[in-house]
């Protein structure tokens, strides 16, 4: 081979073929690094909204314990089949009485744990406050536990206790969990002899 034909068949490029070859190389290789930059998105994503909803079912149990904790009396529960109610009874507040009464109540229809407050001897004026929604009650197998309970007192622990068991699901569509709540709350401030009846308000559930 002379000088002049190794230029030429330098010089001649490359072909159609190994063009379309590069080209479906390419396409594979951007098709994989833009999958995996979406499913690192929807991953991200997904946590990012698992923790938010996380640390706001933490937020209203460290507050329902708050309460619970100072409260002087805690009502038997009444477990219906599409709502389920308890209240607890509060030490009034500065300049007021009778003592505050507050309802907590599950709405499976709507999947929402809601919240009201009035003043004993009174009739509840309020409207419901949203504290968390995806609330369900737990279950074991088949079988549905209920939403509240009260732990009566013990020859071990002298006081009432109110026991919640939910399934709280959050995420957003596409990326939810799930996660069972089984906390139970000590009331300090009430006694073997504390009664169970009071602020047993349940019109408007």
């Amino acid at each position: 081979m002379n000088a002049r034909e190794h230029d030429e068949e330098r010089d001649a490029g490359i072909t159609m073929i190994e063009m379309v070859v590069v080209m479906a190389i390419m396409s594979v290789l951007m098709v994989l690094f833009t999958s995996s930059v979406v499913t690192i998105y929807r991953t991200f994503n997904k946590v990012d909204a698992t923790n938010a909803a996380q640390e706001q079912v933490n937020n209203v149990f460290l507050r329902l314990d708050k309460e619970v904790r100072y409260a002087q009396a805690v009502s038997t529960p009444l477990i219906g089949t599409t709502v389920s109610a308890v209240e607890y009874m509060m030490a009034p507040p500065p300049g007021v009485s009778n003592p505050t009464c507050v309802q907590l109540r599950l709405r499976t229809d709507t999947g929402q744990l809601q919240q009201r407050s009035w003043v004993d001897g009174t009739t509840p004026s309020g409207g419901w406050v949203t504290l968390l929604s995806g609330v369900a009650p737990a279950k074991d197998g088949v079988t549905t536990k209920p939403a509240f309970s009260l732990v009566t007192p013990s020859a071990e622990q002298d006081y009432q206790r109110l026991r919640l068991n939910f399934t709280t699901t959050g995420g957003g569509a596409g990326g939810s969990t799930s996660r069972i709540t089984d906390i139970t709350f000590t009331a300090l401030n009430t006694t073997g002899t504390s009664p169970t009846g009071l602020c047993n308000e349940r019109t408007g559930l």
